[in-house]
Formats: structure tokens, sequence, C-alpha cells
């Protein structure tokens, strides 16, 4: 039987266009149009709605364009965090920054956690990447096929760091 809120069977959803790529959080569903456009819908927290302010708190339950997205080619996401890979190979990440996860230089201080990113951020360190995938950490592949990871999943990231640091790509 259906709970609210659940589905039971496959369930289609309207989206204004054609959709070309998809990818989720536990919170929050992404779909990539062919237009280049992303819609978010799902809960708000951590940013991952990437509309600001306004949609942090709540959800969002129609399929909703990600303001200043534009001219994207592929996108993924996982635990907290949502990447987007533009036409002209630059890369926009939102979310929350902990661990690294947007390695946008912007870090968490001993005092404090690093703000989460509401909105989309380029981020040129990860510049060029053809394909990323987000698990404990992040990777991307390059366009001479080399692979670099950065985040918080140290073993999973094929690479020691110390304890407590994370790593950059």
């Amino acid at each position: 039987p259906n709970v609210k809120g659940h589905a039971s069977a496959y369930v289609p959803i309207a989206i204004p266009g054609k959709a070309v790529d998809i990818a989720a959080t536990d919170r929050v569903s992404y779909v990539l149009l062919d237009d280049g456009t992303v819609l978010a819908f799902g809960w708000g927290s951590e940013g991952g709605l990437g509309c600001g302010e306004k949609c942090v708190e709540g959800h969002q339950e129609k399929p909703t364009a990600i303001p200043g997205l534009r001219d994207v080619v592929q996108i993924a996401a996982g635990g907290t965090v949502a990447y987007a890979i533009h036409r002209d190979g630059s890369v926009s990440g939102w979310g929350n920054r902990a661990g690294g996860m947007i390695p946008d230089g912007i870090k968490s201080q001993p005092c404090c956690p690093a703000p989460k990113a509401l909105t989309p951020v380029k981020v040129p360190k990860l510049a060029g990447l053809r394909q990323i995938s987000v698990g404990g950490g992040a990777l991307g592949l390059t366009a001479d096929g080399h692979v670099v990871t950065w985040g918080s999943g140290h073993p999973r990231l094929g690479r020691a760091a110390e304890q407590g640091e994370w790593i950059d790509p």
C-alpha cells in the first residue's frame, strides 16, 4: 500500500522537457534536461536544492530549475553535495562543504564548520573533468583518462591522508 510521501510503484513526474541525466542524494533528487538546465526537488537542508536561503528549511515537491545553473552536460550527487559539469568544462558544486567535498578554497576552521554552498559555486580545481561520481568521497575522470579524488573518504579515495585531513584534487 502507498504511504503518504512514499510510492510502491513507478510514479512518473512532470518535468518541463526531456531528461538526459539523473542523480540523487538521500534527501534531494536532480534531473538534467536536454537544454542544460537542472531541476531539483526534495528536502532543502544542507543547501541541496541550490536555491539559496529561501529554500534551506522545508522541502520542494515540484521539480524546479536551480537558479543560475545553465549549459550543464552531466550531474552527480551523493551524501549532502551535488555537482554539475558545464558544456565549457567548468564545474559547479553546491551543498555541504564538510570534509572538502566542495574544494573551492573555503575550509572548515577549528572553531567552526565551513558555510554550506546554498547556491552553485564554480570550483576551478575541478575544471576539465568529464565525469564525476560521489560516495564517501568524490571521483573525477579527466579527459585524458586519469582519475582524481577529493573529500574525506580516505580509504575509498585510493590514497592515504593524515588523521583529520581531507584530500584536495
